[in-house]
């Protein structure tokens, strides 16, 4: 596979920036189904 015409760091910062958005709704459901243990945690 190859990628022709993007840099490498733009490519990084694409991958980097869908991990960023998976993981901030993963959390934001981790919070949305467990809220009791998440508070249980907090406090």
């Amino acid at each position: 596979m190859q990628y022709v015409g993007i840099p490498v760091r733009e490519r990084v910062g694409c991958w980097c920036y869908i991990g960023a958005m998976i993981f901030t709704f993963s959390f934001y459901l981790l919070i949305k189904m467990m809220p009791s243990n998440v508070y249980n945690f907090s406090h």
